[in-house]
């Protein structure tokens, strides 16, 4: 689940999924800066809503009842961020189709989702598109996609594997068909990446930290940029209904 950098963005417990008395239930989720919002910082804050049914009653319980905690998830790594595409002089895409790009960076987990999406349309004598992108952290490089439909089916033209390297121009030239070196395993079937494995595949993705209750705040989101995060639902035991619907929701406000 990704959510938008846009104000107060509220997570409840439909969010998390079944939540079970004696259960902790953990999930992880996605913050993106959707390009309306670029400076900021985002914060968590807490507020339990545990239910119980009390002589026929529900009721607030006490946090002993309930807890939810949440921690940054360090592994994953954000999609290309600050993305741009302009044309070029020279090239062979074919004039007047519009061209849609998005870029992904991998490492040794997996590969993440796309960046926001780029379009450009050639023109007589700029038929070529200059893509470019910031570093990301952990990254271990990048691959690129392009379509001509935002299908992104076997869409896969260039391999880069040098995380320093933030740019790459389109001319027409064919697919890159060759996998990452030392990364056999990351896009074998050409398509755009539906989830973000960097962290681990689904359907955890990942293994959570340890969790408590500080507020999580991250550095200022760059337009496109990601930053993930863990929640986790906790009840005990002895909560009345081990179906009782618990309200918990952690709210994020951007500042």
């Amino acid at each position: 689940m990704y959510l938008d950098s846009n104000g107060v963005t509220e997570i409840g417990a439909s969010d998390l999924g079944n939540i079970i008395a004696g259960v902790t239930t953990t999930k992880k989720f996605g913050l993106q800066n959707d390009g309306n919002r670029v400076t900021g910082a985002i914060t968590a804050s807490k507020q339990e809503y545990i239910t119980a049914l009390v002589n026929g009653i529900r009721q607030l319980q006490a946090s002993s009842e309930g807890l939810i905690k949440w921690a940054l998830d360090t592994t994953s790594i954000s999609c290309p961020f600050n993305a741009t595409a302009a044309l070029q002089s020279g090239g062979s895409l074919i004039i007047g189709t519009q061209y849609y790009f998005r870029i992904t960076a991998f490492n040794a987990n997996g590969e993440t989702g796309g960046s926001i999406e780029l379009t450009a349309i050639p023109t007589t004598g700029h038929q070529a598109i200059a893509l470019s992108w910031s570093r990301v952290t952990g990254a271990a490089g990048y691959l690129i996609y392009r379509s001509t439909d935002q299908t992104y089916i076997n869409a896969r033209r260039h391999v880069i594997e040098n995380p320093a390297t933030v740019s790459w121009t389109d001319s027409g030239q064919g697919a890159d068909p060759s996998a990452p070196y030392g990364f056999a395993l990351i896009n074998t079937d050409f398509d755009l990446p539906t989830e973000n494995t960097s962290g681990g595949a689904g359907p955890s993705y990942g293994t959570a930290p340890t969790l408590g209750t500080a507020n999580l705040v991250f550095s200022a989101l760059q337009s496109g940029q990601q930053a993930f995060f863990w929640i986790g639902a906790i009840t005990l035991s002895s909560t009345p209904e081990s179906n009782n619907p618990r309200q918990v929701m952690i709210s994020f406000t951007e500042s």
